[in-house]
């Protein structure tokens, strides 16, 4: 949930309850979408950990 609301990816009914989320001495949490979107892969990223989605079992490791 936390990684979702740094990214801008909360769907209802999820919320941010309480407090910002800064980066760089900027605040974020309240960014119109255009502006997150030019942060997401810039500014920060994200390595998605589900390794049934991100591997392909069949293939060797130096290809994946």
């Amino acid at each position: 949930m936390t990684g979702n609301a740094i990214f801008g990816f909360m769907e209802a009914p999820g919320r941010i309850a309480g407090g910002t989320i800064v980066l760089d001495g900027r605040r974020i949490d309240d960014l119109p979408y255009e502006e997150m979107r030019k942060i997401r892969g810039r500014e920060i990223g994200a390595i998605f950990q589900d390794p049934l989605t991100s591997l392909n079992p069949l293939t060797r490791l130096n290809v994946n």
